[in-house]
């Protein structure tokens, strides 16, 4: 069975101490709370000296493709939040 999956990465908002951005998807109508780290922001898209909400806003396609990714890849997985690691992203651009 298919989920369907929207990313709302204009709904978005930065995680205390800039450790991250967090922004909603919603799997067959459910809210799942994203969050992208810092880390993933600032090492992947290779601007490190951009705030991270930048560099967010100019990568939220891709950031978005890769929510999706993960919740479609683990749909049991997910119990109202998914984490985009560095690592995470870093295989995800390679492929």
């Amino acid at each position: 069975m298919n989920s369907e999956i929207e990313v709302h990465t204009d709904e978005r908002s930065l995680l205390p101490g800039q450790e991250g951005v967090t922004f909603n998807a919603y799997v067959d109508g459910h809210k799942v709370e994203c969050v992208i780290t810092g880390i993933a922001l600032k090492s992947q898209f290779k601007d490190p000296d951009k705030p991270i909400m930048e560099i967010f806003a100019d990568n939220q396609d891709v950031i978005g493709s890769m929510a999706t990714f993960l919740i479609s890849a683990r749909p049991e997985r997910v119990d109202g939040a998914v984490v985009i690691r560095a690592e995470d992203l870093k295989d995800f651009l390679t492929v």
